[in-house]
């Protein structure tokens, strides 16, 4: 068999690397599609039954919330009280033949939210052509001041007034790429003569960069950050630029809710390098757990984070409980991090649009 070239295999890498990226984003697409067709049928099954069997909104509440019981028992997480609502407000916004399947979830929850339908096929019709994000979306809203009636549960009387309010507000977002790291330099360390420098991991988890041998023979890395790659067991690091805003981005897996804004977790900071952590969510304020409200959005996160078997965290700085304030990501049906980092539903956020906790 004739060697390959250098040329060669990088271009087989690269082919191999886009059929993959592809194929990743089909299965993506495809499942957000399903969901749609999913949850619009079933916010039509919830209104037809009402409308037969006349029933006032606040029996539909109580009709929801019967469900909700009834169907985690059966399928599991996803079946709130609040995401069943959500399902009927989807149906009732958009109650054609079929489905829309143009945009994600969380766009079509933003705009079944536009009680006029012209206003709400313009913004629709934006929303595609100009792909806009769940944060553009609602910036234009926002800017146009476009009213909107509160999607989830109130009391059934201001409900059935169809009470209009402002679009939730917007938390600042800046994702991250996974496992890049900061080089730390200390001029003098102990009795060293010359400088050290550290590999900074996170949760104050340093890495000797002098004694690793994670650099490849023959390489230095140059800048001020660095990225690890892993080929089997063995990692490498090498120079990257990265911006200081994409840095301590994680995949991790959670191990307890505590609240409806704080959950711990067993972070992957990478190189074999693990750390537990009670993280705090970024930007916002739960109810207190002893409140039947705070029990609402302890059990909200539960459903989301339940679909999925990772998560992805963007740390910031400790608040002064030590707790790290984190972005969380997730994705259902997801199985590549740095995808999920990408392209993953920003859960602080959502828990803002749902009206569960206030910005802070």
């Amino acid at each position: 068999m004739p060697s390959l070239t250098k040329s060669d295999y990088q271009t087989l890498i690269q082919d191999i690397i886009a059929i993959y990226q592809q194929s990743n984003e089909a299965a993506q697409e495809a499942f957000n599609r399903i969901r749609l067709i999913a949850y619009w049928g079933i916010g039509r099954c919830i209104l037809d039954l009402a409308l037969k069997r006349n029933l006032k909104e606040e029996y539909q509440v109580e009709l929801l919330e019967d469900l909700s019981i009834h169907l985690t028992e059966k399928l599991g997480g996803g079946f709130s009280v609040r995401n069943l609502w959500y399902m009927r407000s989807f149906y009732l916004a958009f109650p054609g033949v079929q489905a829309p399947a143009l945009l994600s979830w969380t766009h079509y929850q933003i705009l079944s939210a536009i009680p006029d339908q012209k206003t709400r096929q313009i913004y629709e019709r934006k929303t595609v052509a100009q792909s806009w994000s769940t944060r553009d979306l609602r910036e234009a809203l926002n800017k146009d001041e476009v009213p909107l009636q509160r999607i989830g549960l109130a009391s059934p009387e201001s409900e059935s007034d169809a009470a209009e309010t402002t679009p939730a507000p917007t938390l600042t977002l800046k994702r991250g790429i996974l496992y890049t790291y900061k080089i730390l330099e200390e001029e003098k360390f102990l009795t060293d003569e010359k400088p050290k420098r550290f590999l900074d991991l996170g949760f104050d988890m340093l890495l000797d960069l002098d004694e690793t041998t994670l650099i490849p023979e023959g390489s230095s890395l140059s800048g001020p950050t660095v990225q690890s790659e892993k080929s089997g067991s063995k990692f490498t690091l090498k120079s990257a630029e990265v911006k200081s805003t994409q840095l301590f981005t994680y995949k991790a897996q959670v191990k307890k809710f505590i609240d409806g804004d704080t959950i711990v977790c067993l972070i992957d900071c990478g190189l074999s390098m693990f750390s537990k952590q009670t993280l705090r969510f970024r930007g916002i304020n739960a109810p207190e757990l002893s409140t039947p409200k705070g029990q609402e959005v302890k059990k909200f996160v539960q459903e989301a984070l339940g679909q999925v078997t990772f998560v992805i965290v963007k740390t910031y700085s400790a608040e002064k409980y030590d707790r790290y304030l984190t972005d969380i990501f997730y994705l259902p049906g997801e199985e590549d991090p740095q995808t999920v980092a990408d392209q993953g539903q920003f859960l602080n956020q959502e828990l803002l649009d749902a009206g569960l906790v206030v910005k802070m």
